[in-house]
């Protein structure tokens, strides 16, 4: 997953298995990460998140199945995520 950050903007991504699914499958390659942070890591709930400057904000991760898992993306400390996508590996 790739997002562009102008400058001056805060991103977090909140990474969660979907509904009825586990996290056996999910991993974060943190050595190949790219502009983020990870604040939290734990197997329900991964916090990363990234302060702009003109960059690509890039997260090296992998799935194994069956896994579904949603990304919940906040702006600039946001209440409510802009986006919420969903990777479904079956």
């Amino acid at each position: 997953m790739a997002v562009n950050l102008p400058k001056g903007t805060s991103l977090k991504v909140i990474i969660k298995p979907s509904s009825g699914h586990n996290s056996t499958g999910i991993g974060i390659f943190q050595m190949e990460n790219n502009g983020w942070t990870i604040i939290s890591a734990d197997s329900d709930n991964t916090n990363l998140q990234a302060k702009g400057s003109d960059q690509t904000v890039s997260i090296s991760f992998m799935t194994g199945p069956p896994t579904s898992v949603d990304f919940y993306v906040y702006e600039n400390d946001s209440v409510a995520p802009i986006r919420i996508r969903t990777l479904k590996n079956y």
